[in-house]
């Protein structure tokens, strides 16, 4: 069976990215993939390496990775994207080219229903998969299913023309866990993450947490690393790091004694993917408490939870005195996440639902 994977990647990601790897030029359409992928962004969402042990025969596109794309497009006889809208038209020439039975688009908003219904190659399934914001207009005729791992998602997308929806949660790859096994801890509590107008309680908590880390007796250091899309703070500006990606993303949180997790605004806590990113490299979590996390992980147990600043304070204070019990439940968690939610069984789930619409 033929499947397809898309996606955008953040153009900020992809430019530092690119300017790490000056060779990818020289290289070719294949080999640029790979290297984008050991690089870890979205790699608990990438199902094409795994798949082919389930029977798939797999291709990979992210549509505005131009070096990789315009790559494509020369070994194909086609001029290199410039604009969206070309960027839009060779991933239609892809799909044509591939000819997929599935066709699994990791940006349903880019490629909504419109993008869809113009293909030339009408694939048996079209699959989307989204936990973010969905700006209004958007249009979700011609998808067959819609993935998502929060059941509000799921029912706005067969509002918006979607022929089904299931539940479904990216995994994670075991190799990051290995590249990053050495990093040492360096920070007490570390956050990454982006701030928009969908980030509001979390914007509150950060500043929250930031007076108290700084008032507090004794006081804690407190490390972000925001993708900002707005001004904040003094109080968090301050501690702003800048925004990580990819492997530095994830080095990051291995290198804090405490990983902070506050969801967005739009989804119920307990299902968004620094839960499982922060297990997988081995780091102790302190998340919201929210129903959804117990379906991942066992709270007090494999990772922690807070209900408001108070708490979250006082939890902050008595793990970082408690080095040996933060270990243990660090480690718990780890290992429930390479079982549980490594990429393996995330394929296997994968598989099941698709044959199941198939």
């Amino acid at each position: 069976m033929l499947l397809m994977q898309t996606f955008t990647f953040y153009d900020r990601y992809l430019a530092e990215f690119c300017a790490r790897h000056p060779e990818l030029d020289a290289l070719d359409y294949e080999t640029q993939m790979r290297l984008l992928r050991l690089d870890g962004f979205a790699a608990g969402q990438i199902l094409t390496p795994v798949l082919p042990d389930l029977g798939y025969e797999t291709f990979l596109a992210v549509m505005n990775y131009l070096p990789a794309q315009g790559r494509w497009a020369m070994e194909h006889g086609l001029p290199t994207p410039r604009s969206r809208q070309e960027q839009l038209a060779l991933l239609a020439r892809q799909v044509e080219e591939f000819q997929p039975d599935i066709l699994y688009l990791g940006d349903p908003i880019l490629t909504d229903g419109r993008w869809v219904r113009s293909l030339t190659w009408k694939p048996r399934l079209v699959v989307g998969w989204r936990q973010a914001e969905i700006p209004p207009g958007t249009d979700w005729q011609g998808y067959d299913l819609m993935l998502s791992g929060d059941e509000a998602y799921r029912k706005t997308a067969l509002a918006l023309g979607a022929r089904a929806s299931e539940p479904y949660r990216p995994g994670f790859p075991r190799f990051l866990a290995e590249l990053v096994a050495d990093v040492p801890e360096q920070n007490d509590v570390v956050f990454t993450g982006q701030i928009t107008r969908d980030h509001g309680s979390r914007l509150r908590c950060l500043s929250d947490l930031a007076k108290a880390a700084a008032t507090r007796e004794p006081p804690f250091g407190l490390a972000l690393f925001l993708a900002a899309h707005s001004p904040v703070p003094e109080e968090l500006s301050r501690l702003d790091q800048g925004a990580r990606w990819g492997l530095d993303m994830y080095r990051c949180l291995k290198a804090g004694r405490i990983v902070l997790n506050v969801h967005i605004d739009l989804t119920v806590p307990g299902v968004n993917f620094r839960i499982i990113e922060t297990a997988g490299v081995g780091g102790f979590l302190l998340t919201e408490a929210g129903p959804e996390l117990n379906s991942l992980f066992a709270p007090g147990r494999e990772v922690e939870t807070y209900t408001g600043i108070g708490e979250l304070v006082e939890k902050v204070r008595h793990y970082l005195d408690h080095p040996a019990e933060r270990k243990a439940m660090a480690q718990r968690a780890q290992e429930r996440c390479l079982r549980d939610h490594c990429m393996e069984a995330r394929a296997a789930w994968f598989d099941e639902i698709m044959r199941s619409h198939l």
